[in-house]
Parts: C-alpha cells; structure tokens; sequence
C-alpha cells in the first residue's frame, strides 16, 4: 500500500451528495470534510492548549461576542492558522495536493471556514 492509499484508508466515510457540483465543491466534500473530521481532536487541542486562547476562553460559549472573537483570533495568528491548515493539508494525497495548489486561495478560506464552524460546533 502506498501512501496515498494509506491516507485515504484513515479518511471517516461521509455519505454527502456530489452530483452536478462544481470541482471545488467536489473538493470540499470528498476531501476537505473527511479530512477536518479525522483530525478534529488535534485541531481542538492546538485551540485549546495555544498559548493566546485563554484571552477568548473567558467568553461565554456560543455567544456572538465568543465567535467574533475567535474567528478574529485565527485571522490574525498567522502561526495558529498555518498549523491548522498545516493539519489538513498533511493528509491530502497527491493529486489532491496538485489540486490544492492550483486552487490554493479559495481552499484555504473553505478549510478555515470550515474549521471556524466545526470549532462553533463543538461547544
């Protein structure tokens, strides 16, 4: 088994509907969720254990004020946000990361939308 087999072989299954979908909503659904899914643990305990958290962890969860404060913490840790997109981009295959790097800006927004929401979630 090769790697990119490997990674795919740890991947939760999803039954999402991809039918008629542009390529980076196909992304978004076979590659980036599955991902973000796999690897919620770790990225909730990079936020949770990141040294500047504690300034928004004094916010009550699942007020407005907590997720203005969070997404405005990401935006602007730079060295949060590359371990977080680090965490997804880690497990992409190959052609997934060709992929990736051909559509690099739009993904990046997707993931950090994504992991800003998974984050609201998980609350």
């Amino acid at each position: 088994m090769n790697r990119d087999q490997n990674v795919r072989s740890i991947r939760p299954e999803l039954d999402l509907k991809n039918k008629n979908t542009l390529p980076i909503e196909k992304f978004q659904n076979e590659t980036l969720r599955p991902i973000l899914k796999l690897q919620h643990e770790l990225t909730q305990f990079l936020l949770l254990n990141h040294q500047n958290y504690n300034a928004i962890r004094i916010l009550k969860p699942k007020e407005k004020q907590y997720e203005t404060a969070l997404k405005k913490f990401i935006q602007t840790n730079i060295e949060f946000k590359n371990q977080l997109l680090g965490a997804v981009i880690g497990q992409f295959t190959h052609a997934e990361l060709t992929f990736y790097m051909n559509h690099r800006k739009e993904i990046n927004k997707r993931i950090m939308q994504m992991q800003l929401n998974r984050y609201f979630d998980s609350l």
